[in-house]
């Protein structure tokens, strides 16, 4: 898997050198369990890619990157919204939780150099995912869930099918999402249900 991703260029850089930048320096900022987290979403994200056929590079990316600003508290993350101008969907103006999705897509772009836009939409869209998905926005929605130091509910289950077919994995995981939402009785992203019912017609 590692030979897969090495060799592509991002910005004059080779990908391999590219990476282990990213690497150290996400190490050096997030905290250990956060940088585990992405680090595990990362290799989960070139499992799925090589499995399903999408582009290596691009789902290692933006599996390392997800979470980079998921540690950043609101008033930070409200700040840097509003001072590059990034826009959210007026849905989640409400919801902070969501933030750190939109702000992580923006400094891949402008932290990292990385201007490919399906890089910044798998970022943007790994919380709540989206009706019409691409396939690497699947993959990295599904890997932010089932990377191997996550003990979530149904994970085990997901791990399995996921293999086999990735639109029932984006269903269950979703579901997953949302009894959980509901559970704690916290706010539900509006979209959720048309998304939902966009993949329980694709899936049937």
């Amino acid at each position: 898997m590692e030979k897969a991703i090495a060799g592509h260029p991002v910005g004059g850089e080779k990908e391999d050198t590219f990476r282990r930048r990213i690497s150290r320096q996400l190490r050096r900022e997030l905290s250990p369990a956060l940088y585990e987290h992405c680090r595990g979403t990362a290799r989960t994200a070139v499992r799925l890619a090589v499995r399903y056929a999408a582009e290596v590079q691009k789902a290692w990316l933006a599996g390392m990157l997800h979470d980079y600003a998921r540690e950043w508290s609101s008033k930070i993350l409200r700040e840097y919204l509003q001072k590059n101008h990034v826009r959210l969907p007026s849905e989640a103006k409400k919801i902070s939780g969501l933030w750190h999705a939109y702000v992580g897509a923006d400094l891949a772009l402008r932290r990292w150099g990385i201007r490919d836009s399906a890089v910044g939409r798998a970022i943007r869209r790994h919380t709540t995912g989206a009706v019409r998905m691409t396939l690497l926005d699947k993959i990295i929605y599904v890997a932010d869930y089932i990377e191997p130091h996550r003990k979530l509910p149904k994970v085990v289950e997901i791990r399995r099918l996921v293999s086999k077919n990735l639109d029932q994995a984006v269903v269950l995981v979703l579901k997953q999402k949302m009894l959980y939402l509901i559970d704690k009785e916290f706010y539900i992203f509006p979209s959720s249900l048309k998304i939902w019912n966009y993949y329980q017609k694709k899936i049937k």
